[in-house]
């Protein structure tokens, strides 16, 4: 089972290699973090602030999301989030719309995988 689930997650695109890799190749803890990941409020306090237009809190949000995101090794949901940083940093606010759209069909694919195993 074990083997099956870090597979799907790599047909996603997940980098299952550099986020054990940055575990000491601590396979368990990895599952650990992962399930934790699924506990953690800033992705929903990160569409919460856009509901809002809270730009201050999306940059904090959006940033903290996409450094939980890389270290496992959900690239793309992590480079989603830069591209949201960015345009907040620059004040392109007319992106946000199509960058939430993104992150929240990114992040719902990984946490229904996750919570599948």
């Amino acid at each position: 089972m074990q083997e099956r689930f870090l597979l799907e997650l790599k047909e996603i695109g997940v980098d299952i290699d550099g986020a054990i890799s940055r575990l000491c190749n601590n396979i368990d803890l990895y599952k650990k973090l992962l399930n934790k990941f699924l506990e953690d409020k800033n992705f929903e306090m990160l569409i919460d602030s856009l509901e809002n237009s809270d730009y201050k809190n999306i940059e904090i949000y959006a940033h903290t999301l996409k450094g939980l995101s890389g270290n496992l090794g959900f690239v793309e949901l992590s480079k989603t989030c830069a591209e949201m940083v960015e345009s907040i940093r620059k004040e392109e606010l007319d992106s946000l719309s199509n960058i939430e759209e993104k992150i929240k069909s990114q992040y719902m694919e990984l946490t229904t995988l996750i919570r599948m195993f």
